[in-house]
């Protein structure tokens, strides 16, 4: 029986959403989305037939210090990575703050901007210690981000682990160098993880039709159902 665990950077994978989709304002059905995962995974015809040993999802997320306000916005996008998202059956969600950095404009002008720092360290850390305990065996890996690609060519080649890359459909190809060095590379249909409309439709109400983060928000499954739905 397959261990799989997968492996989200969050900021990421909500860029490829967007690209694919070409909105912001379409949300994720984060509860839907393992199941997902584990079906078109099941399709790779090595695969095929499989037994399969979900072992849950780790997200990667950061959000902004907010040293001069909009504390309500961060507050709720920490508020939701931590108290919704990382409630989910399956979910276990890591969160750093955002550092500062000092960065020149071309008419040399300095400025302080928020970047996310770390996350892929974390990512890699954790994929690496994971494998090295054999706490799983397939390693589903949302994100684009290259600075990924030794820990994903360690895990296979020296930990004898497999790695897939899973990007969105789109017009443009998601993946780059990761998805080349991966062992196998999956996409998902953006129509099938797009929260239903009733959820989207309740999150413009609740936030207003400008809310930057509705997008975040899970869909509310069944309350029999978690993420494996029937």
């Amino acid at each position: 029986m397959a261990k799989v665990r997968v492996f989200v950077d969050h900021s990421n994978f909500e860029c490829s959403w967007e690209r694919a989709r070409g909105s912001a304002r379409d949300r994720l059905n984060w509860a839907r989305l393992p199941s997902l995962l584990i079906e078109r995974m099941m399709r790779l015809e090595s695969l095929t037939g499989s037994q399969v040993d979900f072992r849950g999802v780790s997200v990667y997320a950061s959000v902004h210090p907010c040293p001069n306000g909009d504390q309500g916005r961060e507050s709720n996008r920490a508020f939701w990575l931590q108290s919704v998202l990382d409630q989910m059956e399956g979910y276990t969600v890591k969160v750093s703050t955002r550092q500062a950095v000092e960065e020149v404009c071309n008419e040399g002008h300095r400025t302080t901007a928020y970047r996310e720092k770390g996350v892929d360290t974390k990512i890699a850390c954790d994929m690496l210690s994971l494998a090295m305990r054999d706490l799983y065996d397939i390693a589903l890996v949302l994100s684009d981000d290259a600075d990924l690609i030794p820990s994903v060519e360690c895990v296979q080649d020296v930990l004898d682990k497999k790695v897939i890359h899973v990007g969105i459909k789109g017009p443009r190809p998601t993946g780059g160098q990761i998805r080349s060095s991966a062992w196998a590379h999956i996409l998902l249909d953006p129509d099938l993880i797009r929260a239903p409309e009733r959820d989207r439709s309740a999150a413009a109400a609740k936030h207003g039709s400008s809310a930057p983060d509705d997008k975040l928000e899970p869909a509310t499954p069944p309350s029999d159902t978690g993420p494996f739905p029937e």
